[in-house]
Order: structure tokens, then C-alpha cells, then sequence
């Protein structure tokens, strides 16, 4: 006698009834929104967009019309697949002692992760109570804590210095978010990827913007002047403090 074998769904089926859906051992699938968005401002958000982890593997997929999934490389994956190593990187990793430079820089993605997630708090509420930093901090640690030692509280003082800059720079330029942590595809290229900010902000900028000179051996020439322009920007947050990489600029 034949036994029976249990239909298969389709993966459209499985990623619809919760945010995160274990579709088999290790592989998980989580559809995903962003953190903010300005509705009044930007015209509509992009169609949904599913992460699809797997044993350190990230893809990307959304639904097509007929509830296939149509799959993208994450722009970090191929950043890493198509650019060679930043010979910075590789010094330093060498004057770390490779395992342990490697789990630094581990470390250091984690702590970027966490201030990411502050500057989108900052950005979205307006205010940010630096006092309960350490508090949030702790509780981020203990749930990686096989990955990042708890010891790592030491971060609070850095975090601090890093979100007060980051006030700072949303007051000189008058910032307000329209889309955070807002996740996209490119339709032919075959990437997708989170845009960390998208921004209005006002941009100081030099030119010729009518003005001549009142007086002296140039009356009547154009002069030089600055004004000040609304913009809107995609701002990628780095918490790194030795400059920008060829692969910053390319992501």
C-alpha cells in the first residue's frame, strides 16, 4: 500500500502567518518592514521584501505575481564577492593575530548593529535618554551573549560619545527621517539591501546665485555666496572612527 505524502506548501504559505518562520533546521525567513516611514512625504513603500538566512548565508526574495519567489544577493555579500580585501584590513588583521582579529572585528560589528538601532530611536523620537544607555546595553549583551562578552558594558562611555555626535549632526542640518532601516531591490541587477537612513536634511552650498559685488575693483561681477538647500539623502551610519573604505562609498 502506498503511503500517503503530505502536500507540499508553497514558501508564499510559510512566510505570511509571522515576521520570522523556521522553514527547515538552521534556515530561517523573515519578512521584512521598515522601522519608519514617512508616508506623507514618500509617495508608497516598496513591495515586501523576505531575508532568508542560512548557516551565515543571507538572501534575499520576494513574491512575483504568481507567488514564486524571485531571489537577490544581499549588496554585502557582493561587495565581499566582487571586491578584494582592503589591504587596511588585512594589515590590521595581521597585527591583531588573525582568530583574534577576526573576532574583534566581530565584536565590532555587534557594537555597530547596537548603534544603529540608538540613532534610529534618536532619529524617530526626537530625544534620547542617555542614562538609560547602559541599562539597554546590558540587555542587547545578554542576548548575544555566546557571541560578545558581557564585559563588554565598557561600550557605554564610546556609545555615548558616538549618539551625542550624532545629535549634534541632526541639529546642525535640521534632519528629519523619511524612511529608516527600509529595505529595497534593485529590479535587473539581481541585489537588494536596507538603506540605513533616508533623510531630508539642509545642505550648505556654495555658487553664483545672483549676487554681485557692491563696491570696488569687481562692483558688478558676480559674487560667490552660500544658501541653504533642502535635500534628501540616503545616509549610511559607520562607527568607525579611521575613515571611509573604497567598499563604504561602493555600498
Amino acid at each position: 500500500m502506498k503511503k500517503a505524502t503530505k502536500p507540499r506548501k508553497k514558501l508564499s504559505e510559510l512566510v505570511e502567518t509571522s515576521p520570522i518562520k523556521e522553514l527547515a533546521t538552521g534556515i530561517t525567513s523573515e519578512k521584512l518592514s521598515a522601522m519608519f516611514f514617512d508616508a506623507t512625504k514618500l509617495q508608497h513603500q516598496p513591495d515586501p521584501l523576505y531575508r532568508l538566512d542560512s548557516a551565515g548565508h543571507r538572501y534575499y526574495y520576494r513574491m512575483d505575481e504568481n507567488g514564486e519567489p524571485v531571489f537577490y544577493t544581499s549588496v554585502t555579500t557582493m561587495i565581499r564577492n566582487t571586491m578584494p580585501t582592503s589591504p587596511h584590513l588585512i594589515q590590521w588583521l595581521i597585527s591583531k593575530g588573525g582568530d583574534a582579529g577576526r573576532d574583534e572585528a566581530e565584536e565590532r560589528a555587534h557594537y555597530g548593529t547596537f548603534l544603529h538601532i540608538q540613532c534610529a530611536e534618536l532619529l524617530m523620537n526626537g530625544t534620547y535618554n542617555l542614562d538609560k544607555l547602559s541599562e539597554k546595553l546590558t540587555v542587547h549583551l545578554m542576548l548575544i551573549a555566546q557571541k560578545i562578552p558581557l564585559d563588554r558594558i565598557s561600550w557605554a562611555d564610546e556609545l555615548k560619545k558616538d549618539v551625542l555626535a550624532y545629535a549634534q549632526f541632526i541639529i546642525d542640518y535640521n534632519v528629519k527621517p523619511l524612511a529608516i532601516e527600509i529595505c529595497l531591490y534593485h529590479p535587473t541587477d539581481g541585489y537588494a539591501g536596507a538603506l540605513d537612513n533616508v533623510l531630508e536634511l539642509d545642505w550648505p552650498e556654495k555658487g553664483f546665485f545672483g549676487e554681485v559685488y557692491a563696491s570696488g575693483v569687481n562692483k558688478g561681477q558676480p559674487k560667490e555666496s552660500k544658501q541653504i538647500r533642502r535635500i534628501r539623502v540616503i545616509l549610511d551610519v559607520k562607527s568607525g572612527r579611521k575613515g571611509f573604505y573604497e567598499s563604504h562609498e561602493v555600498q
